[in-house]
């Protein structure tokens, strides 16, 4: 289990002991349940934590289960785990147009990737291949207490992987780099704080908020969806909220033309020369693909 998943879950186990920590598994009911997540539900907990906290209960019941320890799980209210409201891409649109525009095309990314928080957070130049518009998650970042700002492995091993994203956003990302990342190296963070350090979640959850609350939109997370989603894949998707794993909420939703979605990718008559020698983004790259001032 990587330190910051300890962490997490050692914090959401300080909401369950509590009330269970002197109960024997046989006697947990599942009235017993409902009324211990009421309970949190009463307080200041807000609805996401509180289903990241019912799903690690019912984790721990349900390896209980599988130990011969329970008959069933008693963790098993329905609606329970999820976590969000769903996005559709019009939300997803005009929340890229209100944040701050040295975030938009993160929310962009995380809509076309399917990437963490902390793996956007931790992508570097040298993890974007523009040659075949994929990105490389081997790492995540992470505010480790005690510590900091810390670069480690993703969530599990199963989260080292390449992710394929729209060209248009590939493009795009050469443009966000160009405008927002000083003197880029192949190690330069991607996305950053507004001081160019490290984007900790903490200092983007209030500009996140804002952007939210001037759309409109009730709380929620960066959306994550697979890229087969996106036009050009055809004309329906599935557009996923940020959570754990590949069993969060879905919904089928409407996906307007990518130009209307993205402001258009530039004519490829104003690109320059696209290396094609398997280079990976570099600043001369961002230097020689573009003309100035072709935004």
């Amino acid at each position: 289990m990587r330190p910051r998943t300890k962490q997490i879950y050692e914090g959401q186990s300080k909401h369950i002991t509590p009330t269970f920590a002197g109960v024997s598994l046989c006697d947990i009911r599942p009235i017993d349940v409902r009324g211990w997540r009421d309970q949190l539900s009463s307080g200041q907990l807000h609805q996401n934590t509180i289903a990241k906290i019912y799903r690690l209960f019912r984790t721990y019941m349900s390896t209980a289960v599988e130990d011969d320890l329970l008959r069933q799980n008693p963790v098993r209210i329905k609606g329970a785990m999820i976590e969000r409201p769903l996005l559709t891409w019009d939300d997803v649109r005009a929340l890229a147009g209100a944040i701050h525009p040295r975030f938009e095309f993160l929310v962009w990314t995380a809509a076309a990737s399917g990437l963490r928080f902390g793996e956007l957070a931790g992508l570097s130049i040298d993890r974007v291949n523009l040659d075949i518009s994929e990105l490389r998650v081997s790492r995540a970042l992470n505010d480790i207490k005690g510590v900091g700002p810390t670069l480690s492995p993703p969530k599990t091993d199963r989260a080292v992987r390449t992710v394929a994203i729209p060209e248009a956003v590939a493009l795009r990302l050469v443009v966000h780099i160009e405008q927002f990342v000083d003197d880029a190296q192949s190690d330069s963070l991607v996305f950053t704080s507004l001081r160019g350090g490290p984007l900790l979640n903490t200092y983007f959850a209030p500009r996140w908020s804002n952007a939210r609350s001037e759309v409109g939109l009730p709380p929620c997370a960066l959306p994550r969806s697979p890229t087969s989603c996106w036009p050009g894949s055809g004309n329906r998707g599935r557009l996923a909220s940020l959570g754990d794993g590949d069993d969060g909420p879905r919904a089928e939703c409407r996906v307007p033309p990518l130009t209307q979605s993205i402001r258009e990718p530039l004519p490829r008559n104003r690109r320059r020369h696209r290396p094609t020698d398997g280079r990976r983004l570099t600043s001369a790259t961002c230097a020689t693909w573009y003309q100035p001032n072709t935004l």
